[in-house]
C-alpha cells in the first residue's frame, strides 16, 4: 500500500543498503536510489568502488528504481582526505568514515535529496530513529542487532537529519536481512562487507600520507617519561597509540605508544598500565536533542567504535567542549577519535577526543608572602579534570618544615588540574585569609626544558617565564610570594 512518501536510498552497493530499498518498498514508500561519486582510485572491495556501483545500479533496476550517480569527490577531497592528512600531520588519529556521514552522506546526498523533492534519505546502518511525542524530538537508538550496531559513526546527526532520515535496517540482525535479500533475488545477497578506507584500501596510511598529502616523515625520538631517549622514530604518522609491535626499541621491557607530540616531534613511551585514564576532553561536540545540559549527566561512553561502553559522568565546558569522567581507567584514549554518549540504547551525542592520558596527583603550596588578598577567579579554560582536597593535616606531610614568613601554613580549601591534551591549567584558590594564584601552563612538552607561563592574579604581579626541569619536581622562587611547589 503506497504511503505517498518518497525517499532517496544511499545505495553503497552492499546488501544493507540494497535491503533498505527492499524493505522500504514493503512499507509502502516511493523508492530511488543513489550512489556518491567520491574517490576516483577505489579499490574493489572498498566503499562506493566501481564493482559497488554496478551492484547497486543491479539491485535498483530489479526493484524499478531510478538510479542516480552524484559526483562529489571535490567535496570529499576537501572535507574528507585532507582533514585526514591533517590530522595525521598534527598527531591525531581521525575517523574518517564520521566525517564522510557528517559531510557527505548527511550533508551533501540529504541537500540534493531535499531539492529533488524526496521526502527522506534512507541508508543501510544499523541504528534506528525514533521521534519522542513527549520532548517533541528526534532520537538517535542503537540497532537491534548489538553486535552490528552503527550508532557510534552517526553520533553528528542534528534534529533536521533526523527528522528526514529512515533507517530500516536497524530493526533487525544482519541474518535477517541476507535471507530477504536473499528470498528477493538480490545480486548482492551474500556480498562480503567493505573493511577499508576507500581512498587507503590496503591500510597503508603512510603511504597514502605520502603519495597523496605530500607528507614528509620526519624521524625524530621515542622518550620514556623522564626525557630518555629510547630511540629513533620514523615519523609520527607511522605509529598508534597503544602500539607495541615494530618500534624497534630495546628498552628491556614491553613498551607502548603513549602519546605523539607534535609540537617537538617526540613520541612517548611506556608501560601498558600508562595508557590507562580516567578523565578526556572533547570538543567539536554534537548534542542530537540540540541543548546542551545544564550540569553533569550520567551515561555510558565509549572513545573507540569497536569498544564496550563504560560508565561515565559527562561534564559540560566553556566554548561547546565536554570533560568525560570515567568510574574505570579506560585504554590508549586517542586524540582525534570520536567518544560517543549513550543512556541506554539512545545516542546523546559526542566529540573528538582533545586528549587523555595517564591520572595525575599534583599538589600546589602558595606560601603567603605579605600580600593582601585578591578574589582568584578560574581562567577561561581552566575547567578541572580532577579534584583533589589537600590530604589530613594540611601540607605538613607535603613540605615537611616548610614556614611562612608570617606564622603558619595557610589551609588550601581547594586545588582544581586540568589536564588538557598538552596543557595544564592549576587553579589554587586560598583561604579566605591569605592569597590565592592562578598558573597557567601552556603546550607542555613531555619531555626537556618547558617554559611555565605564571600569572598571579594580585596587585602589580606579571607575567614570569621560569625554567623547569623534567618531572617537576623543583622549587621555583617567585618574586612577592614565596616559593611554588610542584609534585607530580
Amino acid at each position: 500500500m503506497m504511503n505517498g512518501k518518497k525517499v532517496l536510498v544511499a545505495m553503497s552497493g552492499g546488501v544493507d543498503s540494497s535491503a533498505a530499498a527492499l524493505l522500504l518498498q514493503r512499507q509502502g514508500y516511493t523508492c530511488d536510489g543513489a550512489m556518491l561519486r567520491l574517490y576516483t582510485g577505489e579499490a574493489e572491495g572498498t566503499c562506493c568502488s566501481a564493482d559497488d556501483a554496478a551492484d547497486a545500479r543491479s539491485v535498483a533496476a530489479g526493484l524499478g528504481m531510478k538510479f542516480y550517480v552524484f559526483n562529489e569527490g571535490p567535496r570529499f577531497a576537501a572535507d574528507v582526505m585532507d582533514h585526514f592528512v591533517s590530522e595525521y600531520c598534527a598527531g591525531r588519529t581521525p575517523n574518517p568514515c564520521i566525517d564522510c556521514n557528517r559531510c557527505l552522506k548527511f550533508g551533501a546526498l540529504l541537500d540534493r535529496a531535499l531539492l529533488l523533492g524526496y521526502d527522506y534519505l534512507a541508508t543501510g546502518h544499523y541504528a534506528r530513529v525514533d521521534f519522542d511525542r513527549g520532548t517533541g524530538k528526534y532520537r538517535l537508538l542503537r540497532g537491534r542487532d548489538r553486535s552490528k550496531d552503527q550508532s557510534y559513526v552517526l553520533y553528528q546527526l542534528t534534529q533536521h537529519q533526523l527528522s528526514h532520515l529512515l533507517l530500516p535496517v536497524g530493526e533487525y540482525d544482519k541474518p535477517t536481512i541476507r535471507d530477504s535479500a536473499r528470498q528477493a533475488g538480490l545480486v548482492n545477497a551474500d556480498k562480503s562487507d567493505s573493511q577499508d578506507i576507500c581512498f587507503v584500501p590496503d591500510g597503508d596510511y603512510v603511504h597514502f600520507l605520502q603519495n597523496y598529502g605530500g607528507v614528509e616523515l620526519i624521524p625524530g625520538n621515542f622518550v620514556d617519561s623522564a626525557g630518555r631517549v629510547l630511540g629513533r622514530h620514523k615519523g609520527l604518522p607511522c605509529y598508534t597509540i597503544g602500539q607495541r609491535k615494530g618500534l624497534g626499541v630495546a628498552a628491556g621491557k614491553h613498551v607502548y605508544v603513549l602519546r605523539k607530540n607534535a609540537a617537538d616531534n617526540t613520541i612517548l613511551l611506556g608501560d601498558n598500565a600508562d595508557l590507562f585514564t580516567s578523565v578526556l576532553t572533547a570538543d567539536r561536540v554534537n548534542w542530537i536533542s540540540g541543548e546542551v545540559p545544564g550540569d553533569p549527566i550520567r551515561v555510558c561512553a565509549k572513545t573507540r567504535y569497536s569498544q564496550t561502553e563504560a560508565a561515565a559522568t559527562v561534564i559540560p565546558l566553556p566554548e561547546g567542549r565536554i570533560r568525560v569522567e570515567f568510574e574505570e581507567p579506560q585504554r590508549a584514549v586517542t586524540a582525534g577519535q570520536a567518544v560517543v554518549l549513550y543512556d541506554g540504547d539512545q545516542v546523546l551525542g559526542g566529540g573528538v577526543q582533545a586528549g587523555g592520558g595517564p591520572d595525575i596527583n599534583l599538589f600546589a603550596v602558595i606560601a603567603h608572602g605579605g600580600v593582601e588578598h585578591t578574589q582568584v577567579e578560574e581562567p577561561v579554560g581552566g575547567d578541572a579534570a580532577l579534584l583533589a582536597q589537600l590530604p589530613p593535616g594540611g601540607l605538613e606531610g607535603v613540605l615537611p618544615g616548610f614556614q611562612l614568613a608570617g606564622g603558619q601554613l595557610p589551609q588550601l580549601l581547594l586545588q582544581r588540574v586540568a589536564v588538557l591534551a598538552h596543557q595544564i591549567h592549576l587553579v589554587v584558590v586560598g583561604d579566605g585569609q591569605h592569597a590565592g594564584a592562578a598558573v597557567m601552563v601552556y603546550n607542555l612538552p613531555h619531555t626537556g626544558p618547558a617554559v611555565f607561563q605564571l600569572h598571579l592574579i594580585q596587585r602589580d604581579t606579571d607575567h614570569m617565564a621560569i625554567e623547569h626541569f623534567p618531572g617537576f619536581q623543583r622549587f621555583f622562587g617567585m618574586r612577592h610570594t614565596g616559593q611554588l611547589l610542584f609534585l607530580i
